[in-house]
Formats: structure tokens, sequence, C-alpha cells
């Protein structure tokens, strides 16, 4: 399997720099400008690859002058210098190869600023878990992303597994843009399929009672996704206990791992809010 460059998995607010740069069109800026920082895998995912991961600081349209490339040199190598893989939680390390991979003045890699490659040295077992950790934030680093997790202390890390462990990590809830109900987006640790319609594999009750959803549609090998968006109506009470619940044998992963059963239920009001989203956390 080749290389997975995965930006739009990760939210867009993920771990921000500061730092000052000369954009295309002009000359340097005084103010900063931010740019995020993505891990693969991301926390409580499925690697299911051996091989390559990763931290990219990503690009903001905003190309390298040589200042520049020498400050991000300096950043990455930082960065770099901060990763250890281990095994989790016993926090056992695995020895890795780590490299540095920095863009000329003006070119991006991998639509980015540049990219820590982190690449272990033996095979990673499908029934352990692992902690790509970095062991402190260098400076001017602002930690605030989905993709990675506190460690306690000064650490941050993001839990991964290899192989095929499907699961569901997140639902978040949204108002339609038409106003006509909710939408929900559940996200899993990795792309699924179903063994047939939606409607078979969750249900979605509020208050106990079921709740009208969108689930007249399948997940096929040819097409799977790691998340849907189902429409919801009326709109979900912000105080009502909402549940949904994975049926058994009905969702799997591409090994035909299947995703457990379970019931996951929340309260709308006591969950963050992000813009006009509440986010349910999987635990």
């Amino acid at each position: 399997m080749g290389k997975i460059y995965m930006v739009a998995f990760f939210s867009a607010t993920a771990l921000f720099v500061t730092s000052c740069a000369k954009n295309q069109d002009g000359p340097a800026d005084a103010n900063p400008y931010l740019m995020a920082l993505d891990v693969f895998p991301g926390d409580n995912m499925s690697a299911y690859t051996q091989g390559d991961y990763y931290v990219t600081v990503e690009a903001t349209g905003i190309r390298l002058d040589d200042r520049d490339e020498t400050s991000m040199a300096a950043l990455l190598d930082a960065l770099k210098n901060s990763i250890t893989l281990a095994t989790y939680p016993a926090l056992t390390p695995v020895p890795v190869t780590l490299s540095v991979e920095l863009p000329h003045a003006g070119v991006y890699v991998y639509d980015s600023f540049g990219v820590v490659h982190v690449v272990p040295q033996t095979t990673l077992s499908p029934s352990t878990w692992y902690v790509l950790r970095l062991s402190s934030v260098p400076a001017g680093l602002d930690p605030n992303s989905s993709g990675w997790t506190t460690l306690g202390g000064s650490a941050i890390g993001s839990r991964f597994s290899v192989g095929s462990a499907p699961r569901l990590t997140s639902i978040e809830v949204c108002p339609s843009e038409d106003a006509s109900g909710s939408e929900a987006q559940l996200r899993f640790s990795e792309p699924i399929k179903t063994a047939g319609l939606m409607s078979a594999a969750l249900t979605v009750t509020e208050g106990g009672v079921s709740k009208s959803c969108d689930t007249n549609f399948s997940i096929t090998t040819a097409d799977p996704t790691d998340d849907f968006i189902l429409h919801c109506s009326p709109t979900f009470s912000s105080t009502a206990t909402i549940a949904f619940s994975i049926s058994a044998g009905q969702i799997s992963s591409l090994a035909n791992i299947p995703v457990s059963s379970g019931n996951f239920t929340m309260t709308l009001d006591s969950l963050p809010l992000d813009s006009d989203c509440r986010v349910y956390t999987a635990p």
C-alpha cells in the first residue's frame, strides 16, 4: 500500500505554530501566520498498515523564502528530536528511524512545509497498542488537535493500533443547513462497509423513542468510508438523552473485522461545543 497523506481527516484547527513568512505576492509580512501540525495515524485510530508514520507541518498557501526555509529546518529538527514510538500504555520503546523532509524554497512537500517521517525498525504487533509520542512540544507550538491527546506532564501523543481494529471514534451533531433537522456525522477508526442497509446496522433514539433518520443507504467494499452523515428530523433536543446503537455483525472493516455492537448515549448540552456542533467522543 502506498503512503496515505491524510489532511482533511484531521481537524483543520490542528496543532498551530506561529512564525513569519513572505507571501506569494508581496514582501515579508510582519504579522504571524498559522500552520497546522497533523499526525498519521491520528489518536485512537487504526493505522491498518505497517510502515511510514509521520508528523506534517501543513501549508497555508504561503511559499517559503530562504529565511523561512532555514527557520522551518530548525523547527522540524526540534520536532524530530522530541518524537519517539512506544507501546501503549507500557511505553516500552520501539526502535525507529526518524528523518526530516523539508521543501526547497517555494516548493511544497505533500502540500506542507515539511514532514518528520517515523519508520519502525521492527514489525508492529496487531495485538498491541502504540503511541507516537512527543516528549515535549517545541517552543512556539500550541497543541490543539483531535489528532493528538495529552499524555501527562508536557508530553502529547497519538495512540493507534496496526492491522484492522474498526471502532466508532466520535459523533458530531450539528444543525442542518436548511434548518429542517439535525445532522450527525459518525467517524470510525478506519474505512468501513455495511452488510446491507444502514437501517439494519444503526438505530437512533431520542428520549427512548425511535428517531427518524435517513439510514436508507449502504456502504460497499467498492466505496468504503471512515465517516458518514445522517440527517435526522425534527431537530434533536439539547436536553434529551440521544442514543446511537450499532447492531452486531452489520458494520465491518475492509478486512471483514466487525465493529462491536454498542450503545453510544449523550445529552447534547453536556457535550463540548465546536462552532454550532456538539462533539461526542466514544469511550
